[in-house]
C-alpha cells in the first residue's frame, strides 16, 4: 500500500473525471492490467499551445487512476510542450509509487501525451470510446460512470 498524502488524496478523491462537451484532443488507449481488459480516455481543452481543461474516464486500478487525478491536477494551465517533456520518474515520485505500480503512472501519462499526437477528428473518437465503456465490465464499475 502507498502512504503517500498526495497519492492518498488522488486515489481516494480522484479529480476531474468525465468528459468535456467540445474537447480540442482525444486519446484512448488499451491495456491488460491484472489479466482484464482496461483503457483511458482522456479529453482535453487546448486554447493556443495552454491546457485549459484535461478530464479522463478510465477503466483501471485506482494507481492509474490515482495518476491521472494527479496529473489532470498539475497540467492544468500548463503549456502543452510541459506536458509532452514530463516524464514518467515525476509522477512515480510525487505519488511515491513502489516498483510494482510504476506501470500506472507510465499508463496515464502515454494517454494525456497521446492526446497531443492524435489527428484523427476527436468528436468520432470520443464516441467510439465512450460506447465501449457501455459493454460489459467483471468487477468494480469503471470511473466516471454511474449505475
Amino acid at each position: 500500500m502507498v502512504n503517500n498524502s498526495v497519492y492518498l488524496m488522488h486515489s481516494s478523491t480522484p479529480q476531474n473525471i468525465g468528459t468535456l462537451k467540445e474537447p480540442t484532443n482525444i486519446a484512448e488507449i488499451k491495456f491488460e492490467e491484472n489479466g482484464k481488459d482496461a483503457n483511458i480516455s482522456v479529453f482535453v481543452l487546448n486554447d493556443g499551445g495552454k491546457i485549459k481543461e484535461i478530464k479522463y474516464l478510465a477503466k483501471a486500478s485506482i494507481p492509474v487512476v490515482a495518476s491521472l487525478s494527479y496529473l489532470s491536477v498539475i497540467l492544468k494551465g500548463k503549456k502543452v510542450g510541459d506536458a509532452l517533456a514530463l516524464q514518467t520518474d515525476e509522477i512515480v515520485s510525487a505519488l511515491s509509487l513502489p516498483e510494482h505500480y510504476q506501470y500506472c503512472a507510465k499508463r496515464a501519462l502515454e494517454a494525456i501525451q497521446k492526446a497531443f499526437h492524435e489527428s484523427e477528428d476527436p468528436f468520432d473518437r470520443a464516441f467510439k470510446s465512450i460506447s465501449e465503456y457501455n459493454g460489459p465490465y467483471e468487477g468494480n464499475q469503471p470511473y466516471g460512470f454511474e449505475d
